[in-house]
Order: structure tokens, then C-alpha cells, then sequence
């Protein structure tokens, strides 16, 4: 008796455990600029594609590269923007069960005009 309630828990646990492996997806990528420069701290925010609700937000790395994890199935789309650039939505993307990876590839986003340099931090405080 004590085998067989050990094997149904087992059993029981197995398959909780599979169903939420398989009902979340990892949304990854890379930011550059125009000219293919790797653009690191851009934030991107998952968001709900008919009200643009957010689900879930990253950062890039050094390299651009972006991985969000743990989207569940349902139709978002990704907002990508950094300080002196001109934020860039993405097209829908739909989230299906089962669907382990989606990769959006490079998004290029392009440099706000007439965007002043900052200046270097030392300079700001020479003039305070």
C-alpha cells in the first residue's frame, strides 16, 4: 500500500512539475543602434498587446543581448527604449502553448535628434 501512495505522489508531482516547465516561454534578443552597435542598459518591457498592460521588463547586457523569461501564453508586444534613442514597439507576438523560445533577433533603434551629449560628471560639478 505505502508503493503505491509513494508512485501516485510521484506520478502527481511529475506532472505539475511538466505542465509548468512547458507553460512559459523565453523571449530573447538584441539591442543596437543603426550602425550595429551593441547597446547595453536598454530596457525592454513585455507588455499586453491590446492594452499594453505590462507583464514583465529586462535589461541588455553589455553585448545587447536580452533574455525575459517566464512569459506565459497570450498575445504581447515588446517595447524597447534607452535614454537618447527613439522608443520602438515590436510587432505582436503570440505566445502558444508548448512554445519554449521566440527570438526577436537585432532591434535597431535609432537616435533621437538634436539629442545633446551629457556632460561628464566632474564638468557639472566644476560649474556648481
Amino acid at each position: 500500500m505505502k508503493l503505491i501512495v509513494t508512485s501516485l505522489f510521484l506520478l502527481i508531482a511529475l506532472l505539475f512539475t511538466n505542465s509548468s516547465t512547458h507553460a512559459q516561454t523565453l523571449i530573447e534578443g538584441q539591442v543596437s543602434d543603426l550602425l550595429g552597435k551593441k547597446l547595453a542598459n536598454a530596457g525592454l518591457f513585455v507588455v499586453q498587446a491590446q492594452d499594453s498592460s505590462l507583464v514583465s521588463l529586462g535589461i541588455s547586457g553589455q553585448d545587447g543581448h536580452f533574455k525575459i523569461a517566464s512569459i506565459k501564453p497570450g498575445l504581447y508586444r515588446l517595447r524597447y527604449t534607452l535614454d537618447g534613442y527613439q522608443s520602438v514597439y515590436s510587432q505582436p507576438i503570440r505566445i502558444s502553448q508548448g512554445r519554449r523560445v521566440v527570438k526577436m533577433g537585432i532591434q535597431k533603434l535609432k537616435q533621437k535628434k538634436n539629442q545633446p551629449l551629457a556632460k561628464p560628471l566632474a564638468a557639472r560639478r566644476a560649474k556648481a
